[in-house]
């Protein structure tokens, strides 16, 4: 299963949740999760050193084996990190990336890994649409503010135009108790038709937790954010 989790607007904690997600995943079947943005987000929440990576995988100039890496020593979740050629040449990178060497390199996956997690850059990239097309299912993270808000309805009509609304769900991530995050709460399920898998509190476990290298459940796993995306995972294994 390759599932792409998206955004148009950076800082809604994507990156941490294709994280913990996967890291939830991997108590179900084995899981990996892939960095496709040039930031590096995941060697950097699990404080991981790299080399290579996925980009470099996708230039030829890296194997598999070479740029799998253990995210925790129990061995349950792996990672790949973006890798340096993302970083050093972006533009060449994203020219780099076709719907063709993507379906490869998850069918090489596919032999060991049920679950394909991806981070991806927040924007509609040229590597980005190449992913939702050829993804099983993907999940939209936004948070409840305005802009926010705004960029999900210019994506909204973007999946629809491309004939991508059928495969999609949409978290709600850093919900406060309060009547403006409940407004925008009530707006988001208005324009997206209730198309959303769950919500996820705003908790300092989330901060405490990457500024100890390790997810939220491993850190506490008695947060309110643990609690929440548990149950989206349990969701999301009946859509799947």
């Amino acid at each position: 299963m390759v599932i792409p989790i998206v955004s148009l607007k950076g800082g809604v904690g994507k990156s941490t949740i294709s994280m913990n997600l996967s890291d939830m995943l991997a108590d179900y079947d084995k899981t990996i999760v892939i960095d496709t943005d040039q930031q590096n987000s995941i060697a950097s929440l699990l404080c991981k050193r790299f080399k290579k990576g996925f980009s470099e995988l996708i230039i030829g100039e890296a194997t598999l084996n070479e740029v799998v890496q253990k995210a925790f020593d129990d061995g349950k979740l792996y990672f790949i990190p973006t890798g340096h050629y993302a970083i050093t040449h972006p533009i060449e990178f994203e020219d780099s990336i076709t719907e063709e060497k993507l379906i490869k390199i998850f069918k090489e996956l596919e032999k060991d890994f049920k679950y394909i997690i991806l981070d991806t850059p927040p924007r509609i990239s040229k590597h980005v649409k190449s992913l939702l097309n050829i993804s099983d299912f993907f999940i939209v993270v936004i948070s409840p503010d305005p802009a926010s808000v705004a960029s999900l309805k210019i994506f909204l009509d973007y999946l629809k135009k491309e004939r991508l609304d059928n495969k999609f769900s949409i978290i709600v991530n850093n919900l406060e108790p309060n009547e403006v995050s409940e407004d925008i709460y009530a707006f988001i399920q208005a324009i997206t038709q209730n198309n959303i898998i769950g919500t996820l509190p705003k908790d300092v476990s989330v901060l405490e937790s990457e500024a100890n290298c390790t997810t939220v459940r491993r850190y506490d796993k008695e947060s309110g954010f643990v609690h929440y995306l548990e149950d989206i995972v349990k969701k999301l294994l009946k859509i799947l």
